[in-house]
């Protein structure tokens, strides 16, 4: 194996495989070579012979022949011719046999001993090529086959150090899919590449710090998140208990390994999704539990919770009154909302194109977090972010009533407000100061949590915050009043009082805060926001 990861040292070690084993060996060594070559020799050598052989010769012999003679005085006359017996010799040719001599050459075979070891050499030299030729095929065969599954792994190595490199969290399944589907590599390489992935996403992504703390989950009515209200939520919402046995089945670590077990999931899901939907974490206890139950006079300590927790706007501030974060600082630290505000950072195609829509800025965080409240996902619906101020994120009922009656493309529209609106803050402060004395006369906490006294100033406070967060300029063009409406009656849920305790706003306003911004005025956003002013 070319590729690992070694957690310790949080790198990859990359060899790449080896693709150029040679594929030319030869395979044509002759495989012919003659191997009948004669393997005896031939020579003549000189024999002395004799035969008999017939020959003639002439021999002489005495034949009698009767021969025409003239004989005188022959007939009684002069002469006359007769019949005379001669005799004579003649040759015959007479045949006899005779003794001959003669030399021939007579054929002697011999071994020939050259040609008898260059066939036998060249019969084992065919023999040999033969098995080196099909050798070389054999070993071309499998150095083309090897440089081609090499170059295939080189490739797999590659295509899983990108997959990790470009892995931006909460994407585990979905990355280790495409290592699952690589192709032309075996499974057990396929195995072990996972394995090194996986080594590498708990090492470099799922950091310890980004892991479920139980510390800022939700409470039960009773108390503690356990595990007897683990095992009861889990009886009661299948949902969840079928979402972590299909990421323990599917070993998906952005919930087996984030949350740690299973008691630690219930948790995290009943403080995202089943408390703000109504889910209990435990059985309905018997009425003589709360008929026992007796209310304590909040102390000043848990006034001033409630009113952060509710009636806050914008601000978290520490002891000595300085602030901590603003409502974006704490909607931003989130876990959930921070970690898709890294994917949109990072280029997720959602996120830019919702940005590209509403014409956001991703990377400055108020406007990312308008961004994430206009998002229509049901995942991101589905995450709360209120009321968990004591965790320093989230945001109180008192700004989500007003996100809500503004309605969120409205703040957007606020933020080119800034600079106006935190001037009317000031002034509006100074003058709620000068209404001090009144306003003592009526508990700001009645229908809050546990605190129960009968004021109304739901009609006050309307005005007083659309005035004082600098909405109500904007209100003013994209809600025809209903945006008052709405949040005052959202005031009336969180308060429960209806009487009316009115305070002539609109007289300072036409008096003392019109006659203000009648003049030529330049405001900043913030100090540390200079080139952002705004003149009025």
């Amino acid at each position: 194996m070319g590729l690992s990861y070694d957690p310790g040292a949080r790198k990859w070690n990359l060899v790449y495989e080896k693709i150029d084993y040679r594929t030319d060996y030869p395979t044509n060594l002759p495989t012919n070579l003659p191997t009948d070559l004669p393997e005896t020799t031939v020579t003549y050598v000189p024999v002395q012979k004799s035969r008999q052989v017939q020959k003639f010769r002439q021999v002489p012999r005495q034949q009698t022949y009767w021969d025409t003679q003239y004989v005188p005085g022959y007939g009684g006359q002069s002469g006359s011719y007769r019949s005379v017996q001669k005799t004579r010799t003649i040759y015959v040719s007479e045949p006899y046999w005779e003794t001959e001599y003669y030399t021939e050459n007579e054929a002697r075979q011999a071994p020939n001993r050259e040609n008898i070891a260059q066939n036998r050499q060249n019969a084992q030299t065919n023999r040999d090529n033969q098995a080196i030729n099909e050798s070389y095929q054999e070993l071309n065969r499998k150095n083309t086959e090897t440089n081609a599954a090499n170059t295939v792994k080189n490739t797999a190595y590659d295509k899983t150090v990108s997959t990790a490199n470009s892995t931006q969290g909460g994407d585990y399944v979905t990355q280790r899919e495409v290592i699952r589907n690589l192709e032309g590599i075996d499974d057990r390489t396929k195995n072990t590449l996972e394995n090194y992935f996986k080594a590498f996403y708990t090492t470099e992504i799922l950091k310890p710090e980004d892991r479920w703390n139980s510390d800022l989950g939700a409470k039960t009515p009773l108390g503690d998140f356990k595990e007897k209200e683990a095992n009861y939520y889990k009886s009661q919402n299948s949902s969840a208990a079928q979402a972590w046995q299909n990421a323990v089945d599917n070993d998906d670590l952005d919930i087996t390994l984030r949350y740690v077990n299973e008691e630690a999931f219930y948790h995290w899901h009943y403080t995202n999704i089943g408390k703000p939907a109504g889910a209990r974490a435990h059985e309905i206890e018997k009425l003589a539990a709360a008929e026992q139950y007796v209310e304590k006079t909040p102390t000043d300590a848990d006034l001033e919770q409630v009113r952060n927790l509710q009636l806050n706007i914008d601000t978290v501030t520490d002891k000595e009154g300085n602030v901590k974060y603003t409502q974006f600082d704490r909607l931003l630290r989130t876990p959930e909302i921070a970690s898709e505000w890294e994917k949109a950072k990072a280029g997720d195609p959602y996120w830019k194109s919702k940005a590209k829509e509403f014409f956001l800025d991703i990377d400055k965080p108020d406007e990312f977090a308008t961004l994430f409240r206009l998002s229509d996902r049901p995942e991101d619906k589905e995450i709360s972010f209120k009321y968990n101020i004591n965790a320093d994120y989230g945001i109180t009922e008192l700004e989500d009533a007003l996100n809500q009656a503004a309605g969120e493309k409205a703040t957007i529209e606020v933020k080119k407000f800034g600079a106006l609106t935190q001037d009317v803050l000031r002034q509006t402060i100074d003058e709620m100061k000068k209404a001090k004395a009144r306003e003592q006369q009526i508990s700001m906490f009645s229908g809050l949590g546990t605190f129960k006294e009968i004021v109304d100033i739901n009609k006050d406070l309307t005005n007083s915050i659309l005035g004082d967060s600098g909405v109500g300029g904007i209100l003013a063009f994209t809600s025809g009043g209903k945006a008052e409406e709405s949040l005052e009656k959202s005031l009336r849920e969180l308060s429960g009082v209806n009487n009316t305790v009115t305070y002539n706003w609109q007289q300072w306003f036409d008096e003392s805060l019109k006659k203000r911004y009648e003049q030529d005025l330049e405001l900043g956003l913030s100090t540390q926001e200079a080139e952002d002013n705004v003149k009025i």
